[in-house]
């Protein structure tokens, strides 16, 4: 048994009350080969229930769509409930599972049985009790370590440095991790240090549900901001750059807002109230993107944020391909 259906066995168990064992499913030899090199299967017994629990091979991920259209086939051919068990979900695949009504489990984060009418989502409700969003300087801090090395340590002095913030401001943040439990901190003589112990797939999915869209005003301007303007590629342009999108018809730039009151006041940069010839969106965010941005093009994390509740199903479909993407 894998370590993640071990991991699913305690957390049915201390979820469910009851004692609950994961074996290797011998349905398994009967399904077809796409299927058998898809999933691994487990037989699990619940409660006047024998369902089989599906993990997805090493390295192989399926949309919501895939996920339920293999199952019913596992269904049609074995004859029992399916679910779906992974160590993550990002929240807009969560969605569609829940909206297709297929089981799936998390272990220690969420608990999705429709069959047995459960719906059990510990870590969010946990978090959301303490805080709704953290500040946009604490979402710096935690999007930088996710976009260098993780397990590097930090001091408020060291990341105000890194950052641009004061060192007060840098405390704050601290003060706002500890408070969430996020990341590890400790004294050192008269220093905090800020380390985290989980990898960043991990850390990703426990600070998604605080972490907001850095957006603050989007506009349109008539000028040419590539050679002047201390701004990077953002929005769909950036998506595109890292997806199959398709490139939109005007570009997309995002900047700081403080850097925006600079730049409104020269003379060339005319601001518009809809999109014209020659024109491009501007995003103002409440920090810098430079901070993390990768090639002049806005880091993947602040994108998703930036995007994630586009009811396109095309970026939704792109936001996906994005993160799949990820080196983590």
């Amino acid at each position: 048994m894998d370590n993640l259906a071990h991991k699913c066995e305690i957390y049915l168990n201390e979820t469910l009350g009851l004692t609950v064992t994961l074996t290797a499913a011998t349905a398994r030899a009967h399904l077809p080969f796409y299927l058998q090199s898809a999933f691994t299967l487990y037989e699990l017994q619940l409660p006047g229930l024998d369902c089989l629990v599906a993990t997805p091979q090493e390295n192989t991920e399926h949309s919501p769509a895939t996920i339920k259209k293999y199952f019913k086939q596992i269904q049609d051919v074995c004859s029992q409930e399916v679910i779906y068990l992974t160590d993550s979900i990002f929240p807009h695949n969560r969605k569609r599972l829940v909206e297709h009504r297929i089981s799936f489990v998390v272990p220690g984060n969420q608990l999705y049985l429709p069959l047995l009418g459960v719906d059990f989502r510990e870590y969010f409700k946990k978090v959301r009790a303490k805080v709704s969003k953290v500040s946009p300087a604490t979402q710096v801090v935690i999007l930088f370590v996710l976009t260098n090395d993780i397990t590097a340590t930090y001091t408020p002095l060291s990341l105000s440095r890194l950052l641009g913030y004061t060192p007060m401001t840098m405390t704050r943040a601290f003060d706002e991790l500890e408070t969430l439990g996020f990341g590890e901190i400790s004294n050192v003589g008269k220093e905090r240090v800020l380390r985290f112990t989980e990898d960043k797939r991990i850390l990703w999915e426990k600070v998604l549900p605080v972490l907001r869209t850095p957006i603050k005003r989007r506009l349109w301007a008539k000028h040419d901001p590539a050679n002047n303007w201390h701004c990077v590629q953002s929005g769909l342009a950036a998506l595109a750059h890292y997806s199959l999108l398709a490139e939109p018809k005007q570009p997309v730039f995002a900047m700081s807002q403080d850097n925006w009151k600079k730049l409104a006041n020269q003379a060339d940069v005319i601001e518009l109230p809809y999109a014209d010839n020659d024109t491009c969106q501007v995003e103002l965010w409440s920090y810098d993107p430079f901070l993390l941005a990768q090639n002049d093009t806005a880091d993947r994390f602040s994108l998703y944020l930036s995007l994630k509740d586009d009811n396109d199903e095309r970026v939704a479909a792109a936001l996906e391909e994005m993160m799949k993407g990820m080196v983590w």
